[in-house]
C-alpha cells in the first residue's frame, strides 16, 4: 500500500531533492528485522498479507497550490501491477509491470519500456508490501537514529538506491518515507490515518513534500482479492513493439502495426498499404515483382556495380547501402525515404536520430518475412 501511493506520486510531479534529518547510527540486522517484523504485525501480519493475491486501490490526489485534482487507480494480481493516473487536460499516465517488464504510457515523457532506476522502483511497486520480504529487495539496512518518536531505518538496494522509513515506536506503523521518484530526484512522503480493510491496515491519508510541489492523497476504496481480468495487465501494442525479438522470430503483429499504421489510428488503411507498395516498386527496378540482390544493393556514387548472385533476401548492409547517401554508416531522417519516415522512431531503437546497421536489421527482418 505504501508503495502504491509512492508510485502514483512519482508520476504526478517532477520531484526535487529533500534533505535527510536523521542523526547517524548503526544497529545489527537483527534489530532492523525486529522493527520490520513489528510493522508487518501492525499492518495485519504476514499470513494475512501473503493471502492477498490481487487488489484494487483507488486514490484521489490533490495539488492544493494549484487546485488540481486527479484520480489514480492501482491494480495488483499475481505479480503483475498497473497504475492509471488521470491528469486533467493531459490524459492518462499509465505505468505497469507485466511479466516482469516495467513500462509506461506517458503523454509527457513518451511510451516506453523502463530501464535502470525507474525499472527498479516500478518492480518494487508490483509487490503489495515490499517490506514483507525486504531482504530480497535490499542488500543492507541500518538504523540511523530516532526522530519524533520514530526509529529511522535506511535500506539500500543492490543498485545503490536508498529508501529511508520512519517506524513509529509505539504502533510500529510507518509514518514517513524518504526516497526517489522514477526520475531519480528525492521526495518525502508522510502517512497518517491508518484504517483497517478486513485484516489489513492501510494509511488512508498521506502527503508528499518536494521543493517544487506538494501533493495530498486520500484512499477512497480498497478491494482485496478482487476479481481482475488478466487483460488489465496486457502490454499495450506500443510497448510490445519495443521488446527485443528472438533471432529468427520475425515481426510481431504489434511491430507490423506500429510500422505500417502511419496515422496511429490502430488499423492499416488501404492508403498505408499503397505507400508500402510504392516503396517496393521503387526498389523493383526491372518490374519483375521481386527485389533481387542487385536492386537491394545499388552502387554508391563512389562505387561501381559488381555482379552478385540473387539470394532472395535483403540484408541490413544492402539497406544501408541503399539509403545511407553520405556513406557515414547510418541513415538519418533526411536520408530515409518518405514511406519510412512515419516508422523511423520505431526502428531507431536507441533514439539517437539515426538508424545504424544493427537497427537496419529490423527493416531487413521485416522485408524478409513478407
Amino acid at each position: 500500500m505504501i508503495q502504491t501511493i509512492n508510485t502514483t506520486w512519482k508520476c504526478a510531479a517532477a520531484l526535487a531533492v529533500v534533505g535527510m534529518m536523521a542523526a547517524p547510527g548503526v544497529a545489527s540486522a537483527a534489530s532492523v528485522s525486529e522493527i520490520v517484523a513489528k510493522y508487518i504485525d501492525a499492518t495485519g501480519g504476514r499470513e494475512a498479507q501473503e493471502a492477498i493475491k490481487s487488489a484494487i486501490i483507488r486514490i484521489n490526489l490533490t495539488i492544493p497550490e494549484f487546485g488540481v485534482q486527479m484520480e489514480a487507480t492501482a491494480y495488483y494480481k499475481d505479480g503483475d501491477f498497473k497504475s492509471v493516473t488521470a491528469f486533467p487536460g493531459m490524459g492518462e499516465v499509465i505505468q505497469g509491470v507485466t511479466d516482469d517488464v516495467p513500462w509506461q504510457m506517458n503523454p509527457m515523457e513518451g511510451n516506453k519500456v523502463l530501464e535502470g532506476h525507474a525499472a527498479e522502483l516500478l518492480r518494487q511497486a508490483n509487490s503489495f508490501n515490499p517490506l514483507l520480504n525486504w531482504k530480497e529487495i535490499y542488500v543492507s539496512a541500518e538504523i540511523l537514529g530516532e526522530e519524533g518518536g520514530a526509529t529511522i531505518i535506511k535500506f539500500i538496494s543492490d543498485s545503490g538506491n536508498a529508501d529511508t522509513y520512519h517506524f513509529d515506536n509505539e504502533s510500529g506503523l510507518i509514518t514517513k518515507h524518504k526516497g526517489t521518484g522514477l526520475d531519480g530526484t528525492a521526495v518525502t512522503r508522510i502517512f497518517n490515518e491508518y484504517k483497517k480493510v478486513g485484516a489489513i491496515t492501510f494509511p488512508y491519508k498521506a502527503s508528499v513534500e518536494t521543493a517544487q510541489v506538494n501533493l495530498d492523497a486520500t484512499v477512497v476504496a480498497v478491494e482485496l482479492n478482487a476479481e481482475i481480468d488478466d487483460g488489465t495487465f496486457e502490454l499495450p501494442p506500443e510497448i510490445r513493439a519495443q521488446l527485443p525479438q528472438e533471432p529468427g522470430a520475425g515481426f510481431t503483429a504489434e511491430q507490423l502495426m506500429a510500422f505500417m499504421d502511419t496515422n496511429g489510428d490502430g488499423k492499416i488503411a488501404k492508403g498505408e498499404m499503397e505507400a508500402l507498395k510504392t516503396s517496393f516498386e521503387g526498389l523493383d527496378k526491372n518490374g519483375d515483382g521481386e527485389i533481387d540482390a542487385a536492386e537491394a544493393n545499388p552502387p554508391r556514387k563512389d562505387q561501381t556495380a559488381s555482379p552478385q548472385q540473387a539470394t532472395g533476401t535483403v540484408t541490413a548492409e544492402q539497406l544501408m547501402a541503399l539509403m545511407d547517401t553520405n556513406s557515414d554508416g547510418k541513415i538519418t531522417m533526411e536520408e530515409a525515404p518518405e514511406d519510412l519516415k512515419a516508422g523511423f522512431s520505431l526502428i531507431d531503437a536507441n533514439g539517437d536520430g539515426a538508424i545504424d546497421l544493427k537497427e537496419a536489421q529490423t527493416m531487413a527482418d521485416f522485408a524478409n518475412n513478407q
